[in-house]
């Protein structure tokens, strides 16, 4: 599992390159399985640096804004698909 290599903690942070470097994937296929951790429910921060499974007790601050930054995306694909439907004759 990729949260093998995820360290948790956002000052033991790695980046996607280390990840590919210690599990001899490619870097999509890092992408896709950090993605389906998540959709799995892990806490998997990207603050820049790298990535940390968040500890709840002392990243707090991280994971408001993880989640700040996913509520600001889910809004934007939102208004973006209205003008699809529109296009499609709908609402």
């Amino acid at each position: 599992m990729i949260t093998d290599y995820i360290p948790t903690g956002k000052a033991n942070a790695v980046t996607r390159s280390q990840l590919c470097a210690q599990t001899g994937l490619d870097d999509r296929k890092v992408r896709e399985l950090i993605e389906a951790a998540r959709h799995n429910g892990e806490l998997i921060i990207n603050n820049g640096s790298g990535y940390f499974i968040a500890d709840i007790d002392t990243d707090r601050a991280e994971i408001a804004k993880q989640r700040n930054t996913i509520v600001r995306r889910v809004r934007a694909q939102l208004h973006y698909l209205k003008f699809y439907g529109e296009a499609l004759g709908g609402g």
